[in-house]
């Protein structure tokens, strides 16, 4: 499965599950396949603040003393970059949660530990 095929899945699982909170459900575009003008695109929104490394996935719910959490999305044959696991450390000292999930399952139990918890 590649990631965005996990995220969709996450999504449509996170609608069903939480639908009060579907509109904290946030997804980065730092992973879309922008073709040819890739480049350009990428500057443009870099010049707009696009922040790289961000993590595919922020649920903005507080819960358990932190203001939400930030996934970061993989297949179980790739890790996080040294820029992904930057932004989830800032994030942290931020008092954010932050996880790198690895694979659909650990993606959506991520979610439902974070969202479960009071």
């Amino acid at each position: 499965m590649k990631e965005s095929d996990i995220q969709k899945e996450i999504y449509n699982r996170f609608k069903a599950e939480y639908p009060l909170y579907i509109r904290s459900f946030q997804a980065s575009l730092n992973g879309v396949n922008l073709g040819r003008f890739r480049f350009a695109i990428i500057n443009a929104l870099k010049a707009q603040g696009m922040c790289v490394g961000q993590s595919d996935i922020f649920l903005a719910v507080p819960r358990s003393g932190y203001h939400g959490k930030f996934i970061e999305l993989k297949t179980d044959l790739r890790s996080a970059t040294d820029e992904q696991l930057k932004f989830g450390d800032a994030m942290v000292r931020q008092g954010y949660a932050f996880e790198v999930a690895k694979g659909l399952d650990a993606a959506w139990n991520a979610i439902e530990s974070y969202m479960d918890c009071q």
